[in-house]
């Protein structure tokens, strides 16, 4: 974050804010709801705007929170101020009783407004962020974000100290950066705060180039200002029937361009790091970094900490954002910009944003590409001036008849000219758990990208290992024979040494269907043995690990983990599965040092997740082997499962084995069943299989370890727990 946000997060907005978060915490030992900052923060304002003086604004907020009936409740009616109210007050601000100072200086105020004021100071020695969340929060969380930022913005300038004396010495071989902005109808102070921040970047390899129509007199003012004195800051001429994009790319010869909008601040060493990473990578087509956006008084909000690259989330909008770094090489490669901008031309809208062309920019730049040619740099450094509304990768339509947005139509255009086997629909993602009858309000449709199945569909042998639970087995089995619309499958059932007569009648039942197979093996419990032997025995192109305690809610299911695996490179393919309350039991894992962690468990199946992590098929590091679809010859390939994992951790050791061999794991969203999750062994609570348990994840993670502390499918300022993505604390170290 630039120098100049820095002393911004210093006026009377920002502290207001803080201070009433002191105020209710140690009045009320919470923070407050988005509707009662609100409230205290338009009085704050209001009181401001009156030219109240500091000390007046800071009586009436405490005396407002004073006031509430949660106040009263806590701690009386009254207006005194007992030791007991005393000791609350510091004991919600510090977690201690106070000190004889502190009791002294308290027992000297008029009131209680006066001592809740005096008490709330004392929060200032402690980390906001730590004591008003302990327990963490949401990225999606605007208020607790807007603390995370601050101190990020602390932790960053410490660390910039470090980082910038290190890379003087070697800018002089840094690539060039472009910055292109389009000025109409702007407001003056908005492109001053913008080429501000250009000004202060500690990288001197840039140069800006600047366009507009129907300027301002104050706006022109500006311009010739910074012509007369700025040898870096260019303004172009617009010819007739050209464009601004078009103009301000056409006059720009460094290797690299971004684009920006007048209020867009960049973070003060935001362009040494990026010219950084290109220097690194010099044959990266496409740099994208992390954002927010720049709120009332230096308030940041609207996170964006954005995942590690993935065509698939590009295809169902923008999700790479707005500080986009793009390769005049790459762009000149696929025919200049206007034919990478085509498709905006396309998008069923009269008028085309920038931001369209934008998006259309990076959907041909990123057309064809490994991964390793599209950098994600996992930094603060753009905060945006207006809000992600034109970013409509996260909107969602209410009913069918809402017209496509722009963006639907320009993906659509890309997918025709570029890969016209693939189709842009949209799906409802609780579609499989509600009422179907009911089609007066499908719900929110989220972007879908079919994917082709061949002329000859491949044969998908299920393996199933049981033992002695018929009521799941027959369920399971039913639902792949009777309810699933892919018929080229067969099932092998893997029996781990059952006796019961029900289990050994309905064997006998099922292998009655041509498509059953039942395989014996009475060793003790091992999946990963019980799996290895059961997939040497079968010739298919396909294998579908899957629990017995696995239900069918919909007959596609198989047919899209088809379609997902039979992609250029999709080595493993997983399932979306939901407890039988319909709440999210799997929807990928994310791996970490400690260990493995499902991601947003227990979310309701219309769940998004944040960025939209829920609502699209994506690249991640493993799945689970609940509902595991692989390649046959890419298992054998990298030796099938290690049977060293006798009960967990098998199916991520398989994954990242997959990886490593340079196949892509790929969850999806439209394949949804049932998982019981546990009911054929159990919970791992008895101390053997604890200790099971923690000794096979101990074992992942020392084979693993350098891969899962650096998971691309979470961005490295967010941590999981098992129900929720929370924003890191403290924030974590930048990359220097």
């Amino acid at each position: 974050m630039s120098h100049k946000t820095g002393r911004r997060m210093s006026s009377l907005p920002v502290m207001d804010m803080i201070f009433i978060l002191r105020i209710f915490r140690t009045g009320l030992g919470r923070s407050p709801d988005s509707v009662e900052l609100n409230r205290f923060k338009a009085l704050s304002q209001r009181l401001s705007g009156e030219s109240f003086g500091r000390s007046f604004i800071r009586n009436a907020v405490a005396d407002a929170v004073i006031a509430l009936p949660e106040f009263r409740k806590l701690h009386g009616a009254g207006t005194g101020c007992s030791d007991t109210f005393l000791h609350a007050m510091v004991y919600n601000a510090t977690g201690r009783g106070p000190t004889s100072v502190e009791y002294a200086a308290l027992k000297t105020t008029r009131d209680r407004a006066a001592a809740l004021i005096l008490a709330a100071d004392l929060l200032r020695d402690f980390d906001p962020f730590d004591m008003f969340y302990p327990a963490g929060a949401s990225p999606d969380d605007n208020l607790a974000y807007g603390l995370w930022a601050r101190w990020y913005d602390i932790f960053s300038r410490a660390e910039r100290q470090v980082a910038l004396p290190c890379g003087i010495s070697g800018q002089a071989d840094w690539p060039g950066i472009a910055l292109l902005i389009e000025v109409s109808c702007v407001r003056p102070d908005l492109l001053e705060e913008t080429i501000r921040s250009l000004t202060e970047q500690s990288y001197d390899g840039w140069s800006a180039y600047i366009a507009g129509t129907d300027l301002s007199s104050q706006v022109m003012q500006i311009m010739d200002r910074y012509n007369e004195t700025s040898q870096k800051i260019h303004f172009c001429k617009v010819g007739k029937g050209e464009s601004l994009q078009a103009t301000v790319y056409a006059a720009s010869r460094e290797p690299y361009v971004a684009f920006l909008n007048p209020g867009d601040e960049l973070a003060q060493d935001a362009l040494f790091r990026i010219a950084r990473a290109l220097a690194a990578a010099p044959d990266t087509a496409l740099l994208y970094t992390d954002e927010d956006v720049m709120g009332e008084g230096g308030w940041y909000r609207d996170a964006r900490l954005k995942p590690g690259w993935s065509d698939d989330q590009l295809l169902a909008g923008d999700t790479v954002g707005q500080l986009a770094v793009f390769s005049r090489k790459r762009i000149e490669e696929i025919g200049g910009f206007a034919a990478a901008t085509r498709h905006a031309g396309k998008s069923g809208q009269q008028a085309v944003s920038g931001s369209m062309s934008h998006y259309a920019l990076k959907l041909t730049i990123a057309e064809g590409l490994t991964s390793e040619r599209i950098q994600h740099l996992a930094d603060l450094l753009f905060h945006r001036r207006r809000g992600p509304d034109d970013l409509s990768f996260m909107a969602k339509r209410a009913s069918a008849a809402v017209q496509h947005p722009p963006e639907h139509y320009i993906a659509a255009s890309h997918l025709a000219h570029h890969r016209p086997d693939l189709r842009l629909t949209e799906a409802k993602l609780n579609a499989c758990v509600s009422d179907r009858s009911d089609t007066s309000d499908p719900g929110p449709l989220w972007p879908r990208v079919l994917y082709p199945l061949p002329a000859r569909y491949p044969t998908v042998s299920v393996i199933i290992p049981t033992r002695d639970r018929p009521d799941l087995l027959s369920k399971c089995v039913t639902g792949l024979l009777e309810q699933t619309d892919y018929h080229a499958l067969d099932v092998v059932i893997v029996d781990n040494g059952s006796i019961g007569e029900e289990t050994l009648h309905l064997f006998r039942q099922l292998e009655t269907d041509t498509r059953v197979t039942i395989r014996h093996f009475d060793f003790p419990f091992n999946w990963s043995r019980l799996n290895n032997e059961a997939i040497r025995t079968v010739r298919s192109d396909l294998v579908l690990l899957l629990n017995d305690d696995i239900e069918i809610l919909h007959p596609e299911w198989l047919e899209e983990m088809v379609r997902q695996i039979m992609r250029p490179n999709v080595g493993i393919v997983g399932a979306k599965l939901l407890y039988p309350d319909t709440s999210l039991q799997h929807g990928g894992v994310v791996l970490s040092e400690d260990g493995v962690t499902h991601i947003l468990r227990g979310a309701s199946p219309e769940d998004p997740g944040y960025l939209g992590q829920l609502a699209w098929q994506r690249d991640l590091l493993a799945v689970t082997g609940a509902c595991l679809l692989i390649r046959r010859d890419v298992y054998n390939r990298v030796g099938g499962l290690d049977a060293s994992f006798r009960v967990t951790c098998n199916d991520i050791d398989l994954c990242l084995r997959v990886v490593n061999a340079g196949w892509r794991v790929v969850w999806t969203p439209h394949a949804v069943l049932t998982h019981l999750d546990g009911a054929t062994r159990g919970r791992d609570v008895s101390v053997d299989r604890l200790w099971q348990h923690c000794s096979e994840t101990a074992r992942l993670v020392g084979r693993w370890q350098q891969v899962m502390a650096s998971d691309p499918a979470v961005n490295p300022a967010l941590r999981t727990t098992d129900h929720h993505l929370l924003l890191a604390w403290p924030p974590p170290p930048r990359p220097l």
